[in-house]
């Protein structure tokens, strides 16, 4: 997706993308492989390519149980 040439090396970051860029679906790893799907079929569903309105409602369930059962960030 993202190249990064040997000039350009110092504006990448790890991944090969470049310096700054966010993640856009952070956690989508996880959260496909509790839903018993693949990453990129909950990508595209995410980003609207693919309709699947019953994985959408699961997905958005998945990610408000995490936020009521996460641990308080400690001070």
């Amino acid at each position: 997706m993202f190249t990064c040439n040997l000039v350009m090396e110092t504006t990448c970051n790890k991944s090969g993308r470049p310096a700054g860029a966010k993640t856009r679906f952070p956690g989508i790893g996880a959260a496909s492989a509790r839903l018993g799907v693949s990453s990129s079929t909950l990508r595209r569903v995410l980003t609207g390519e693919w309709k699947q309105p019953s994985l959408l409602v699961r997905y958005n369930a998945l990610k408000q149980s995490k936020k009521t059962t996460a641990p308080p960030n400690p001070v």
